[in-house]
This record gives C-alpha cells, sequence and structure tokens, in this order.
C-alpha cells in the first residue's frame, strides 16, 4: 500500500550524534530541492530492502556498490520482493538508527529515481564510509522520491522500463515531484 510510503515520507532520517556528516547530508538534500519535471528515465534497477531504497532517495545512502559498472545518469529504483538482508541492515542501523521497520515500507514496486554521477573504487571514497565497498562504487548525487509507488515486478541488472511504467513515472514527475541533490562529501 502507497499509504506507509507516504507516512515515513514525512518524518526525515534523523542521524546519531556520531554521524554528522549523514545530518549535514540530508539538511543539505533539503535545501537543494527543485522542481523535477524533464527527468527522463527508461531503465530500473531493483535492490534487495526498501529501507536501502529509501536510505538512497533520502541522501543517507550515497553509494550503490556494483561489480559491474551503471552508466551515469537517470535510473528508476525498484524495491525488490525481498526484505533487508541482515548485513545491509546492519550498516543500515549505523547511520540511520531510526529508519523506518522494512516491513512498514512498500516493496516490487518503484519507488522514486537516482542519479549516478560517477563511479569511484573503494579506496578513492572516504574510509570512514559505511557504504564503500566496491568493486565499483556509483556515486548518487540526487534522487525523485515518489509519492506513490510504482507496482511492479523487478529483475536482475539494468532492466527496461515498459511503456506503462515510463508513463506512470512522467505522471508523478508531472506532480509535485521534487529533485533533491546530495552533499557528497561524507562519501568522497
Amino acid at each position: 500500500s502507497a499509504q506507509p510510503w507516504a507516512q515515513e515520507r514525512r518524518s526525515q532520517p534523523e542521524a546519531a550524534a556520531p554521524i554528522k556528516a549523514i545530518a549535514a547530508a540530508g539538511e543539505e538534500a533539503e535545501a537543494a530541492e527543485e522542481e523535477a519535471s524533464g527527468v527522463e528515465v527508461s531503465r530500473a534497477l531493483t535492490l534487495q530492502g526498501a529501507q536501502q531504497t529509501l536510505a538512497i532517495l533520502r541522501g543517507v545512502k550515497l553509494i550503490e556498490n556494483r561489480a559491474w559498472k551503471i552508466p551515469c545518469g537517470w535510473y528508476a529504483l525498484h524495491s525488490g520482493a525481498k526484505m533487508i538482508s541482515e548485513e545491509r541492515a546492519e550498516r543500515l542501523r549505523q547511520v540511520w538508527p531510526d529508519a523506518p521497520e522494512e516491513s512498514s515500507l512498500p516493496h516490487s514496486a518503484i519507488v522514486g529515481l537516482f542519479y549516478v554521477q560517477e563511479h569511484l573504487s573503494p579506496e578513492e571514497c572516504r574510509s570512514d564510509y559505511v557504504w564503500a565497498r566496491g568493486p565499483i562504487c556509483h556515486i548518487i548525487s540526487k534522487a525523485i522520491e515518489f509519492t506513490s509507488p510504482v507496482p511492479c515486478r523487478g529483475d536482475k541488472g539494468l532492466w527496461s522500463l515498459s511503456d506503462a511504467q515510463r508513463q506512470e513515472i512522467k505522471a508523478q514527475l508531472d506532480s509535485n515531484a521534487t529533485l533533491r541533490r546530495f552533499d557528497l562529501s561524507p562519501a568522497r
């Protein structure tokens, strides 16, 4: 259901005291909001765990790790059917202890868009950044969180959006969607 997502969207991440850089990134994201119309996307990436997708959309998770290179550009972000793994959940709790419960967030749905700005190796990232694992660190510089998730099946790798999915995404972008730019200093 879209309602828990809308409720969670209103509450912003609160960082623990030692994670001041992450809190600053969230505050920067709020200050750097702009209109999202005109963004176009044709492919999507599915992630395990809705907490991870929300962390990306809110600027808490600024790196997506892959063994293969995702070309720079915009992608739809799909929250897969599987719940977050315990290893990933532990990493998330380190930097976002007040994250919404995994079970309260949408699964099997496109929940927003994200922008891959550049690729770094873990050695080029900040050594204390919990998500700089690689082998390729995809730096996420901006995102758009949808008010209503678009239910659908995901796939492995980058997968093509259907015409119907692209129309639903465009409708959300045209109806007050907000693009957030992130402060990347916590990650690099």
